[in-house]
């Protein structure tokens, strides 16, 4: 009864008729110790892995040698979700050696592929991803030539979670759509492995998806009193809340997570739920110097477990960069040393630990430990060192790109180098040189959307081909909107205000053009100046976007390259740009594109509106 409770996900149920099989009087202590053993992993998924622990080590005494091997298998579910990777591998390791001489019964081959698949799992968390593979390939084998069924699909359930870490994003999604079909019915088991799935698409700058998953996984968990699970899906939904642009959610709900962690007595996850209860802090600000020194000291319990050093890395260097903001240089000077202490060293070394922390240096992400060279060459106010820190980095980001075919892979990849090509961008901007600005613009573009920008484009070819045109590169720096301006020989840039205000005003537009289509009547409500209210926002926009340019636009054509909100802004709606062609692109490397495979065909159009390749759009009259 229990173990049919426990695999239709209904734990509560399943814990009680453990115990009370452990309570019937008279019973063989033999079969008592089986009830425990079967209880170890109930325990943990219930929410208490030390007390499963305690439970395993009340039953050892008792069991035979082959039975004490299956003991193993479960303690591992609880040694992982502790945190203590290694004990789990090693108890695996020990009851597979036993189960793969055993005779053969299905019971000991259900017990050898629940070993293989318990490896196989803490091997994901750790990030052995082949060895993983292997296990449970071997797990499913097992099953599927044993009539395990219900083993076989839990083991296809980890494909989607592995095929995501091991950059194959579409096979992913065929895997998860094949689990789906083959756990409908066992509740529980469905929404871990959606809330593994999630962590996956998190890890792969698939935040949009993790949150689906995520959605439909934290009901189902919560139900099923799987409190183990629901405590790591918490923690992922707060790391999405935090990407997403949401800091007081996942404020909420990181604290939650850390709550339950910490009831669980899962002291190793502690730190992660700390790193999204800061990283929220620090977005919804102001910056203090006790929130700097929290990120300093969490950073050092993410280094502290070994399979959190490049998060560590990472926090640390959010720190650095905290630091400055409360003009703590010497907190800032010594979390960048930390990060750059090997940066120089010509080879690493072969064993995985020397003094007990070098290896942990050699997981410093590249983009990271070239952030942290940039900003420690710009502090000096070593401009040239601080752009080669940043081009190295990026070009080992590269590296890293080029090994996948598949473009939607080498797209999340190359997000890696995300926050270093915005510093290069801030440097460029701080330095005032228009030619850098739209160098670092494009460098930045081709980072976040490798199909449509380039790291190296000549402003003289892109003026070349404009034309009488003129092309508007949209440009962020933290909270400005700035334009670089390329056409007629020329390159300027010119600060246009402050984000929020474009955003905002972005915003009142869309929803003033979304009234009058619900309408369909464009009349509008008139204001107090007779003006109706979308042409009172489309003004305000181009107030904002393109008075500050009138000088230098003239009334030729425009090819505009926008950022952020502007992605979304009708541009045909700014009185501007009614009487002129205008081509929108993703970057000014994407519009060349274009114009090649144009002229290629030899089509004969305008030479802006020869700029509708993929991706383009025109605002015309």
């Amino acid at each position: 009864m229990a173990l049919a409770d426990r695999e239709l996900g209904d734990l509560d149920s399943a814990e009680h008729h453990l115990r009370a099989a452990i309570a019937v009087p008279g019973a063989p202590r033999e079969r008592v110790a089986q009830a425990r053993l079967s209880l170890v992993t109930v325990r943990t998924e219930l929410g208490h892995p030390l007390q499963a622990l305690r439970v395993a080590a009340l039953a050892w005494a008792y069991l035979r040698p082959l039975d004490r091997a299956k003991l193993d298998t479960q303690r591992a579910v609880a040694l992982a979700h502790l945190g203590r990777h290694q004990e789990a591998i090693a108890s695996c390791d020990r009851a597979l050696r036993a189960l793969v001489h055993a005779p053969g019964t299905v019971d000991d081959r259900r017990f050898l592929a629940g070993g293989l698949l318990n490896r196989g799992l803490v091997r994901c968390w750790r990030g052995e991803w082949e060895a993983a593979m292997r296990d449970l390939t071997a797990c499913l084998e097992i099953s599927q030539h044993a009539g395990l069924r219900h083993l076989a699909r839990l083991s296809a359930a980890n494909l989607p979670f592995l095929a995501v870490r091991r950059g194959d994003i579409a096979g992913a999604f065929h895997y998860y759509r094949e689990a789906e079909d083959t756990l409908f019915g066992y509740p529980e088991r469905l929404a871990t492995m959606r809330a593994d799935f999630a962590g996956a698409l998190l890890a792969a700058h698939l935040p949009g998806e993790a949150r689906a998953m995520l959605d439909l996984a934290v009901p189902d968990l919560e139900s099923c009193g799987a409190r183990v699970a629901l405590a790591e899906a918490r923690l992922k939904l707060a790391q999405v809340e935090l990407l997403t642009g949401d800091p007081h959610r996942a404020l909420q709900v990181g604290e939650q997570a850390a709550e339950e962690l910490a009831g669980q007595e899962r002291t190793s996850w502690l730190p992660l739920a700390r790193e999204v209860v800061l990283r929220s802090r620090l977005a919804l600000g102001p910056v203090t110097p006790e929130l700097v020194s929290d990120l300093i000291a969490c950073a050092d319990e993410l280094e502290d477990g070994l399979a959190q050093l490049p998060g560590a890395a990472a926090l640390r260097l959010t720190a650095a960069e905290a630091a400055l903001a409360v003009d703590d240089h010497p907190a800032a000077s010594a979390q960048l040393a930390r990060l750059t202490r090997h940066a120089g060293v010509d080879e690493r070394p072969d064993e995985p630990f020397f003094g007990g922390r070098l290896a942990g240096e050699w997981q410093v992400p590249a983009p990271v430990r070239q952030h942290a060279l940039a900003l420690e060459a710009a502090l000096r106010e070593d401009v040239p060192g601080a752009f080669r820190a940043v081009r190295e980095g990026l070009a080992e980001v590269g590296e890293g790109v080029e090994c996948f075919d598949d473009p939607s892979v080498r797209a999340h990849a190359a997000r890696a180098g995300e926050r270093l090509a915005a510093f290069g961008l801030s440097l460029a901007v701080r330095d005032g040189r228009p030619d850098d600005v739209f160098e670092w613009a494009e460098r930045w573009r081709a980072v976040t959307a490798p199909a449509h920008g380039s790291p190296a484009i000549d402003p003289e070819r892109v003026s070349a081909e404009l034309g009488s045109a003129t092309l508007v590169e949209f440009v962020i720096d933290g909270e400005s909107l700035l334009a670089v301006l390329v056409g007629g020989d020329r390159v300027l840039l010119r600060w246009l205000g402050g984000v929020r205000a474009v955003e905002e005003a972005v915003v009142r537009l869309r929803y003033a053009l979304r009234r009058h289509g619900e309408r369909r009547d464009w009349s509008g409500s008139a204001g107090p100046d007779g003006r109706n209210d979308l042409e009172v926002a489309a003004q305000e926009v181009d107030r904002l976007l393109f008075r500050p340019l009138d000088a230098e636009l003239g009334d030729g054509p425009l090819v505009v390259v926008p950022v952020g909100a502007l992605h979304t802004l009708p541009w045909s709606a700014l009185p501007c740009l009614r009487e002129r062609p205008v081509g929108v692109a993703a970057s000014a490397a994407g519009w060349l594109r274009a114009r090649a495979r144009q002229d290629w065909r030899g089509e004969d159009a305008p030479r802006v509106a020869a700029a509708a390749g993929p991706g383009l759009t025109h605002a015309h009259a």
